[in-house]
Order: structure tokens, then sequence, then C-alpha cells
């Protein structure tokens, strides 16, 4: 999927402050673009998990809640599938390289624990492709998911 992106179209775009309140409006442009591109409820929940997963893992842990962080989303497709692309300017952080392995289990000892190192399994269980990559100044999370009814030997022809 992702040697595909320069064929792809711009169909959202957002840029917010990096806090959790402004969140929603970044969900909100997903799913706006969600239902855009396929009249499927599910495929627009995933979508707005993914999203609202990782913007809120930026804010809480990339700018660790200080003020004046932004995060940028755009979203683009082809007609095979979807992808989300958030860049923030956060100090540098891969997701992805300090996740535990998916089928680690999680030690919940609270309530609070339980959700705690879960955000990057739940992006990445909603969504079928996920990359990141280091920025001059900041990071750079894409997240791919297909278009239903769509197969990936279709989107990798």
């Amino acid at each position: 999927m992702p040697e595909q992106m320069h064929a792809a179209d711009i169909v959202g775009s957002v840029r917010i402050p990096a806090t959790l309140s402004a969140v929603r409006l970044l969900c909100d442009v997903v799913t706006d673009a969600a239902m855009q591109l396929c009249d499927d409820a599910e495929f627009s929940a995933l979508l707005e998990i993914a999203a609202a997963e990782a913007a809120n893992n930026i804010v809480i842990h990339g700018y660790c809640d200080n003020p004046g962080g932004w995060i940028h989303l755009e979203i683009k497709s082809t007609p095979s599938y979807v992808c989300l692309i958030l860049n923030d300017g956060a100090p540098y952080f891969d997701p992805l390289a300090n996740s535990p392995a998916e089928d680690t289990p999680v030690a919940c000892t609270s309530a609070t624990d339980s959700s705690m190192g879960m955000g990057v399994f739940i992006f990445k269980d909603a969504m079928d492709c996920i990359r990141y990559r280091m920025l001059d100044k900041g990071n750079q999370l894409l997240m791919y998911k297909l278009i239903p009814n769509k197969t990936v030997k279709e989107v990798m022809a």
C-alpha cells in the first residue's frame, strides 16, 4: 500500500492544537472523509478509532500535555484504500518500535492500567498497515485501511 501513495487524492485535512479536547475535531474530519469514500459504518468507525487513539497518544505521550503543540492530519485515498497521515512537532518517538509484541500478555492491576500501552494495539488492530517516519522536526504516522470489498491483491496490482 505505501508504494502507491503518490497517486492518492487528498480527501480531508485539518491542523489542530495538541489537546485532548481538539482531538474530537480531528475525528469529525476523519468520519466525514470516510463516509464520502464508503457507505460502511464499521469502516468509518475503525478509521475514527485509529485516528483518535493515535492523536490521543501524540497529545499525552508526545507532547506530555504541554501547551503549544499541534497535530496535522491529512487523509489520502485511492479507489482501494485510505491513508490517515498524522504529523506532529513532538520529540521523536516511534510508537511501533516501542510497543510490545501482539502476543505479549498485558498485566493490569487497576482500571487505569487496563488502557496503558493499549493505544498502539488499538490502532494497529483497526488499520491494515501502519508506518512511522521521523521528520526533520517531529513525527509522521501513516495508517492505511483497505476500503471494504477490496483485497490486498487488488491494491498491490
